[in-house]
């Protein structure tokens, strides 16, 4: 993630479409009687997952004054924006965190944010390879400016087990039975996940579809902070980078004004498989680790350790698709179907880049204009 990336980010849901609604052959006496007719779980637009992809399509939707229903399935927003904000005085990113080194236009932030004092200069260092958040994620940005225009429009612990697009509308069911109806519906819940079929469809997903979630390689992904009483010598370590995934050590704390000193470990792909342990045992495996890169060090100055497992994660099922996964494996990926189905997601492109957060925000900007398109 780059500096112009994130720019795309807030331009992007700064966009300006003409207003419309999404069945604009309806007149304004037919729209209020099917208002009138309509519960609290029927609306224009539903949306799977409260990430960034979609909250970037729910803002976008709203903005055209379109109803749009968010289901997320955890307690919480963002998806792998993830943060810890207890272990430690400053964010601990789970997912999201660098951007790197490019110009900043400092009237985008406040183009996306309505507000002329926002600012995101003063939150950013790079002294990492990428830049890097000060005291604030990915996971702040969508909260300061973006969820509280949803705040009524996402139903938590909403855990959908069931897609059913076959008639004139689609329908929506949780693990609870509940069932929501649209027009339209987006699908933001990670290749994964889908891969494993936690989510019926009705009728199945065409084989188009099914073949190209079949080719991808999900990466597993494993994140860990270590707290400790003093440093030990940890900067930046990438001890690996190929087509297995990608391994990092790394000072979670440099620059965070934080008198506490955090080292960061980061496992992706098959690297995060030696992390699929029991707390006690993954602890040991760490400072193990840790000691053996840094002069013994670790263990006598270890005071705590926080993770998360995404392998182990219902709704997530790992980080995203491989760094080397050929760009021709997205072809349909992200194609409409029966136009009432749409995809939107850091891995629902065109290949020619994803896993980033502005991807995500960008392939949701597709999904609403082809929505706004077809209406």
């Amino acid at each position: 993630m780059n500096r112009k990336d994130f720019i795309k980010v807030c331009s992007l849901l700064g966009i300006s479409i003409p207003a419309m609604g999404l069945i604009s052959s309806c007149t304004s006496q037919e729209k209020d009687q099917n208002s009138n007719q309509s519960s609290k779980n029927n609306t224009e637009v539903l949306i799977i997952g409260a990430g960034a992809a979609g909250l970037s399509a729910a803002y976008l939707l709203k903005k055209q004054g379109i109803g749009v229903k968010i289901l997320e399935a955890k307690e919480d927003f963002g998806g792998r924006m993830m943060v810890d904000k207890s272990f430690t005085d400053f964010p601990l990113n789970y997912g999201a965190e660098w951007l790197s080194n490019e110009g900043w236009q400092k009237d985008e932030l406040q183009k996306i944010a309505d507000k002329p004092d926002a600012e995101l200069n003063n939150k950013l260092f790079n002294d990492f390879p990428d830049q890097k958040f000060y005291k604030y994620s990915w996971y702040d940005f969508f909260k300061d400016y973006i969820i509280n225009n949803l705040k009524n429009d996402i139903e938590y612990k909403a855990i959908v087990s069931q897609i059913d697009y076959h008639g004139e509308k689609v329908k929506a069911t949780t693990e609870n039975g509940t069932v929501y109806t649209a027009e339209k519906l987006i699908v933001t819940t990670p290749p994964s996940v889908l891969k494993s079929k936690k989510i019926a469809f009705l009728p199945a997903l065409p084989k188009n579809k099914l073949d190209a979630l079949d080719k991808l390689n999900c990466w597993g992904g494993f994140r860990a902070y270590v707290k400790l009483k003093a440093a030990i010598g940890c900067d930046w370590e990438e001890v690996a980078y190929n087509l297995h995934g990608q391994k990092i050590y790394y000072n979670a704390s440099y620059k965070q004004d934080s008198s506490n000193h955090i080292v960061g470990v980061i496992a992706i792909g098959s690297y995060a498989d030696a992390y699929h342990l029991n707390q006690q045992d993954l602890k040991n495996h760490i400072l193990k680790e840790l000691d053996a890169k840094y002069n013994n060090k670790a263990t006598p100055n270890f005071l705590d350790l926080t993770y998360h497992n995404w392998d182990k994660d219902p709704y997530a099922l790992g980080s995203y698709v491989s760094d080397f996964q050929p760009s021709t494996d997205f072809e349909n990926l992200n194609n409409h179907i029966d136009n009432k189905l749409f995809f939107a997601g850091d891995s629902y492109t065109n290949g020619k880049q994803y896993g980033k957060v502005h991807i995500a925000a960008q392939s949701a900007k597709i999904a609403v204009a082809e929505i706004l398109e077809i209406s």
